[in-house]
């Protein structure tokens, strides 16, 4: 599934107040290390951050932490996509709610997580 005609940025909504135990949560299932925020894998990029709208409302778009996902340049889609895949279904098996939104959503489990939180 090449050339996409979409962004392939990918926001992950995290209902976890600690942006450390969602770093950690990462590079246990990656096995990569962040530098600072940030940690560069051959398929994507990963920055966690904490989200600036925490708290304001009881959506998902105010959870307390963000990981923001981009596909490096040369990398195939297919093997992009099944990291991000990789990374929502490790946090829901680690009970730790997590919603995506992307350009991409409907390629994801569960609509990106937001069918396992739609009421």
């Amino acid at each position: 599934m090449e050339d996409k005609d979409f962004d392939d940025y990918c926001k992950i909504f995290i209902k976890k107040d600690s942006t450390i135990a969602v770093m950690d949560m990462v590079s246990a299932l990656t096995g990569g290390s962040f530098e600072r925020r940030t940690m560069d894998l051959p398929h994507m990029v990963i920055d966690v951050l904490s989200n600036p709208d925490k708290g304001l409302q009881e959506d998902f778009v105010a959870w307390p932490v963000i990981i923001e996902v981009e596909k490096p340049g040369a990398t195939r889609w297919d093997d992009y996509l099944e990291g991000v895949r990789a990374m929502l279904i490790y946090f829901w098996e680690s009970e730790t709610p997590a919603v995506a939104a992307c350009d991409f959503e409907d390629e994801l489990p569960w609509n990106g997580g937001i069918s396992r939180i739609a009421k």
